[in-house]
């Protein structure tokens, strides 16, 4: 699953991002209007990107799951 991104920085300072995640949601009982958020994979960048001010990045994240053969 790739999922791309298009941050737009619409601040006066840079800002650096150095680690990205997702989340997801599941039900808390069986009344499907209890939901709660969970966090489903976070990544720590080895090089962190950094999106001038007033400037836009595009950022493609993937997961990949390796299920045993």
């Amino acid at each position: 699953v790739v999922k791309v991104f298009i941050l737009e920085n619409t601040s006066d300072a840079d800002i650096t991002i150095s680690e990205i995640g997702t989340v997801g949601r599941t039900f808390t009982d069986r009344n499907t209007s209890s939901v709660a958020r969970v966090m489903v994979d976070r990544t720590v960048l080895d090089t962190p990107v950094t999106i001038p001010a007033g400037e836009m990045k595009t950022i493609s994240y993937s997961i990949r799951l390796n299920y045993p053969a």
